[in-house]
């Protein structure tokens, strides 16, 4: 008698026979791969429809489990112009995305432009991007896209510059809090043995309306104004002739400058060219924002007193990392406040060959 036959005369439960029954097909099947096993072993080939069936069980197996990842569209439609420290926060995006099932797009724009900005967003709505990263450097431009975006679900995040009022519906922000990091600056400058109450600095910005780069400056002229010291706020542009131009003028009806700080990547690189060309090392505290190639270089010689880091790689980097893992596990972006501190002469030969390879700018 066989063992069905044995069930069905104790009529069993539907679900013992049916365990049962699997069962019976499992030993079948470990049966027939043995026998399988057996025949090449003996020289001859097992039964062609068993060692059909078992491969073709594997195979519907595979399948199933090995599903690819889906790809999200990320863009990044920031105020980012061409010059290194925007190529750094590129680098950190780009590699992330490399690391990623991502697809990224970040465009630069020629000069800083809201309404290039705004074109960008249109672009990232257009092309269907899942997520997007954006700079709030003009407020009240970026606003009415990014509520736009996140009324359609789209999650975005800020980079670099966030917006002071909090009115822009962005999840995160991952950069430096502009403000305290001008602060930081100023009371730096305090440091160095040359600023004394009744003394005059300058802080020059490269692109106006930028409310980071406003931001900055009000940090180190509050810093200033606290402890005596007079100061001033240049709209300077990005063209070093205009530049020096613009300082050499001021100097003259400012002789009491004792300070010269760039509010950003552009102005800071200029610091030190200003000193060296005008001869003024040791005579003024000459300090800034960011760690390309340049500043770094003019703090190794002499040229400018220090600078301060917020790692535009990072910035990039973990901006990729945000969106995605908000777009595949849920994880609501976080705030990093990616700003470290000051480099002087006593620490700049450590960043000098990451800048040189494009991680720090």
């Amino acid at each position: 008698m066989t063992e069905i036959d044995t069930l069905l005369k104790k009529r069993i439960s539907r679900r013992a026979a049916l365990s049962t029954g699997a069962k019976i097909g499992i030993a079948a099947g470990v049966a027939a791969v043995v026998a399988g096993v057996g025949g090449y072993a003996a020289g001859t080939v097992a039964t062609p429809a068993k060692v059909e069936t078992v491969v073709q069980t594997v195979k519907e197996t595979v399948t199933a489990t090995a599903k690819p990842p889906a790809r999200f569209k990320l863009f990044f439609a920031t105020h980012a112009t061409p010059h290194p420290f925007w190529d750094a926060v590129r680098k950190g995006a780009v590699e992330a995305a490399e690391l990623l099932p991502v697809e990224l797009q970040f465009p630069f724009m020629e000069e800083f432009s809201g309404e290039r900005q705004a074109e960008f967003m249109r672009q990232a709505l257009a092309v269907g991007a899942h997520g997007v990263a954006i700079t709030a450097a003009l407020p009240d431009v970026v606003r009415p896209l990014t509520q736009e975006m996140r009324n359609k679900g789209i999650p975005v995040i800020a980079i670099n510059t966030d917006d002071p009022s909090g009115k822009t519906p962005y999840m995160s922000y991952i950069g430096a809090n502009l403000y305290e990091q001008g602060r930081e600056v100023g009371k730096a400058a305090l440091t160095y043995g040359i600023l004394k109450k009744g003394d005059n600095v300058v802080v020059m910005i490269s692109e106006p309306g930028h409310v980071g780069l406003e931001a900055r400056a009000k940090g180190i002229l509050d810093v200033m104004k606290e402890n005596g010291i007079t100061g001033d706020k240049l709209d300077v542009g990005k063209e070093f002739t205009r530049v020096q131009s613009l300082i050499k003028s001021y100097l003259q009806a400012h002789p009491g400058t004792k300070g010269i700080f760039g509010a950003d990547a552009y102005t800071s690189g200029s610091v030190g060219e200003l000193v060296r060309l005008e001869n003024l090392k040791g005579q003024v505290v000459a300090g800034g924002f960011d760690v390309h190639e340049q500043i770094l270089n003019n703090i190794r010689d002499g040229w400018m007193t220090f600078t301060h880091d917020q790692q535009p790689y990072a910035q990039g980097f973990y901006g990729v990392v945000e969106l995605y893992t908000y777009l595949h596990a849920g994880i609501y972006p976080m705030n990093i406040n990616t700003a470290t501190g000051i480099i002087d002469k006593s620490n700049v030969a450590s960043h000098i060959d990451f800048a040189k390879k494009g991680y720090r700018g």
